[in-house]
């Protein structure tokens, strides 16, 4: 029996803000690459591995956990580099978060 094709709003409906937000990323991402506008960016989100649509109190924690594990004065895990991504990451998604 074949399935009934879903429509784009039935499609639409159904998607997240998650995705939707993902969707966009990676759609500004790849438009970036083509008009050579040098190495894409890392997303955010997925760096600190939260979702867009999480509230500010659980991104700060996260933000937080990342960076005493990371942190270049910490012996075994400290990760300049990476603590400088993690940073970089929070700055960005705080700066553009709606409240």
């Amino acid at each position: 029996m074949p399935t009934k094709k879903k429509s784009p709003l039935e499609i639409f409906a159904e998607t997240t803000a998650h995705d939707l937000a993902r969707f966009l990323i990676d759609s500004y991402n790849q438009q970036r690459h083509e008009a050579g506008a040098g190495p894409r960016p890392l997303d955010p989100y997925a760096v600190l591995g939260v979702d867009p649509g999480d509230p500010l109190t659980v991104v700060e924690a996260v933000y937080r956990a990342k960076s005493k594990v990371f942190h270049p004065d910490v012996q075994g895990t400290g990760n300049a580099e990476r603590f400088k991504q993690i940073h970089a990451a929070y700055e960005a998604i705080i700066q553009g978060h709606p409240g």
